[in-house]
């Protein structure tokens, strides 16, 4: 039986509830009565957008108990299909869309010569990237000019003379192209987290073109001989034989391997051996590689680093293996495979026939339909080559600092609470327990945007030495690349800046990050907006939605890798070792529940060792949220409902907290996720989170032992 929608009298209740029951069916759980009034329910236009929402996503007929992301978002998918050119639709990407056409807009202006750097710049290269006609003429001769630089792409190249490859060599000639130099060894140049007021050069293993798993497996496969097949298609169009193809790309392919079975594991890389110590010292352990003429070629500093620079060595297992492995192979091989990851890089600024072969490979991947809209690829490559540049506008353009100051009022107020939730913790000694306090003390919060994204003088210094055009896109890219590498390694002999506003600058984005050598959270301005957060609805709804990722931040400083570095970033154990005993079995607590969660669709479950850190940080993130906003609501008082929903502030808190997760996934791209990501998909991260929750399980009358409460729950903060 459904209940009847009743229609207030009141205008506003009249114009607003029509919207409401137009888009679903009241309960016939908690109906509507007409009790409901001003004093009891919320009457503002955004109230009514909010309840819309709420109601159009939730499914009114699932148990709470039973589960409750079902309850919540169980009409989701049926609302928001999914379409062709994406993979998943999910409350962050209906933010972005919004914010990438509103930035469109900017970008599709004409240049102005008296306008700010970035702006003219984010204007160059856009129209270098709608041009696709420019693309067809000057990408090809640029790749082939490329590779004549670096000593040739020997699958192409039938007088290619392996007398002259030296594989250090060739990577410095990468470099200085602006192509990714990291196909052997991947090179950074960090915050050191032995002394966080200097930076420190970082050498680990390579990232890999394909999952590790599936290069493992070998051509068994189907990812595997997808990718190869993708690779001879573009090496055959670009002049190569069948023959030729076919055997180099296999063989460069069998290299990686090799390089796969050598490299530690997602789960082996949470517990690293790291070597620091002078570039002398690392000569002798890893004689093999003429590491200093290595690094100097990387950092083309204006002065050369000697061997007494301390270096940071992780992966020493495959550092150890790398000369023999380079050697074991011929030069042929190694060279096929080095230029196969750089080249890789392009085909996105190649002509369409090259990014049609690299569209139906990533369409077997992850299950997409049809290629991009040409704007929306282009915005996607400035998002990730020029965050910076975006961020720019973005804020300039778009985003108020009213809406900032009352994010930062919630940010203070979870921080804050999570510091007080510290003496609440039973299982944590005292000296521990003051040492975790200085540490949630000294956390940064860095809120929408730096100040300096505002500072004209600034960011024009900021793209100093920068060239772009209008009508070469590989060349803009590969200037984009260098300006940035060498923007990196620029800053190796130069004192760390905490609060450095080029490294907080992605405030087009719709996310947050948490640094743990900065020991800083920052939330970009695109996601106080949507589901997240509106300065004009109740309180248990922000606190519901953004407070759990805020929460969620904060926690990393204390998740399975914060908890290793104290309140300066430091690398230091500052725990009891009983205390850290309790927290490594807590921590376990989680890895079991988690990986024992099935995810049918895909025949795959959590991997809760991968997982552990961001499971953590949602338990944590969600708990301090709510006590927050129950502190808050005990200073001001009980709110009103939401109409349409007859539910008490503290529940529609929750149904705010499970909304932001609702997502629809396109079935590879869930088996992507479960397989590769730290993030679990947002139905288990909400019914985790919430099953573990005792406030939960109260405020729904969940019976003890029902799936939503279970007998045994998993708690740290």
């Amino acid at each position: 039986m459904t209940a009847r929608c009743l229609i207030m009298t009141d205008r506003f209740w009249f114009l607003g509830l029509a919207v409401i029951c137009n888009v679903v069916q009241c309960s016939p759980l908690w109906p509507l009565t007409n009790k409901s009034n001003k004093l009891t329910h919320c009457q503002t236009q955004e109230c009514i957008r909010s309840a819309s929402s709420i109601l159009k996503n939730m499914n009114s007929s699932a148990n709470p108990c039973e589960d409750f992301y079902n309850f919540a978002c169980g009409s989701f998918i049926k609302q928001n299909s999914i379409p062709g050119h994406k993979t998943s639709v999910d409350q962050f990407s209906k933010i972005s869309d919004s914010i990438k056409k509103n930035i469109r807009t900017v970008l599709e202006k004409q240049i102005n010569k008296d306008e700010l750097i970035p702006f003219t710049l984010a204007k160059q290269f856009y129209k270098s990237c709608m041009d696709t006609a420019s693309i067809e003429k000057h990408s090809l001769p640029k790749l082939r000019e490329i590779l004549a630089n670096v000593g040739g792409w020997p699958v192409l190249d039938k007088d290619w003379d392996e007398s002259q490859f030296i594989w250090y060599d060739t990577i410095h000639k990468m470099r200085k192209e602006g192509l990714g130099f990291g196909c052997l060894m991947d090179f950074r140049v960090n915050v050191d987290i032995q002394n966080t007021t200097k930076r420190i050069i970082s050498i680990t293993q390579p990232s890999l073109s394909l999952h590790r798993k599936h290069l493992l497996q070998g051509f068994q496969s189907s990812e595997v001989r997808n990718y190869f097949d993708y690779i001879v298609d573009v090496v055959i169009s670009l002049g190569a034989d069948l023959e030729t193809a076919q055997k180099d790309i296999s063989d460069s392919m069998y290299f990686e391997m090799e390089i796969a079975r050598l490299s530690l594991s997602s789960e082996e890389k949470r517990e690293p051996i790291t070597l620091v110590s002078p570039i002398s010292f690392a000569q002798k352990r890893f004689p093999g590689i003429p590491w200093l003429h290595y690094l100097n070629g990387i950092l083309l500093l204006p002065s050369n680093i000697t061997d007494e620079e301390v270096i940071s060595v992780a992966s020493l297992a495959y550092m150890g293996n790398l000369t023999s492995l380079v050697r074991h192979y011929p030069k042929r091989v190694v060279a096929n495979y080095m230029i196969r990851r750089a080249i890789g890089a392009l085909i996105r600024y190649m002509p369409k026939k090259y990014r049609d072969f690299q569209f139906r490979f990533s369409s077997q991947t992850t299950g997409v339909k049809t290629m991009l809209p040409r704007w929306e690829d282009c915005f996607n490559i400035m998002m990730s080559i020029m965050p910076l540049t975006l961020g720019i506008i973005y804020v300039r353009e778009y985003f108020s600092e009213e809406r900032r100051r009352e994010a930062q009022d919630i940010v203070d107020n979870i921080v804050k609470y999570f510091h007080v939730g510290l003496d609440e913790l039973d299982w944590m000694d005292e000296v521990t327990r003051m040492r975790a306090k200085e540490k949630s003390r000294n956390i940064t919060t860095l809120i929408g945007y730096p100040d300096e994204l505002l500072d004209d003088a600034i960011v024009t210094e900021h793209y100093k030495g920068l060239t772009l055009t209008n009508d070469h896109l590989m060349g803009n890219m590969l200037n984009l690349w260098l300006f940035s590498e060498t923007k990196m390694m620029e800053t190796l002999h130069k004192p760390v800046v905490k609060g450095d506003w080029r490294g907080h600058g992605k405030a087009a984005t719709v996310n947050a990050y948490y640094n743990y050598v900065k020991h800083a959270v920052e939330f970009s301005a695109g996601i106080f907006q949507g589901a997240f957060f509106h300065k004009d609805r109740p309180k248990y709804l922000n606190y519901g939605a953004i407070g759990p990722v805020i929460g969620h931040e904060v926690s990393h400083g204390f998740d399975d890798t914060g908890s290793r570095l104290n309140a300066g970033g430091n690398l230091e154990n500052w725990w009891d070792s009983r205390t850290k005993q309790q927290f490594l079995q807590r921590a376990q607590c989680f890895i079991d529940q988690y990986g024992s969660f099935q995810v049918p669709e895909v025949n795959q479950t959590i991997n809760g060792v991968n997982s552990q850190g961001e499971i953590i940080a949602d338990n944590g993130g969600l708990k301090s949220s709510y006590k927050a906003y129950l502190k808050w609501e005990s200073e001001h008082g009980v709110e009103p409902k939401l109409p349409g929903l007859n539910y008490t502030s503290r529940q529609l808190f929750w149904m705010s907290y499970a909304n932001t997760g609702c997502e629809n996934l396109r079935l590879k791209a869930l088996a992507l996720k479960v397989l590769a990501s730290n993030h679990p998909p947002y139905k288990y991260r909400v019914n985790g989170a919430l099953a573990n929750n005792e406030d939960f399980a109260q405020d729904f009358n969940c019976l003890k032992g029902t799936p939503m409460n279970p007998v045994n729950k998993c708690s740290i903060w």
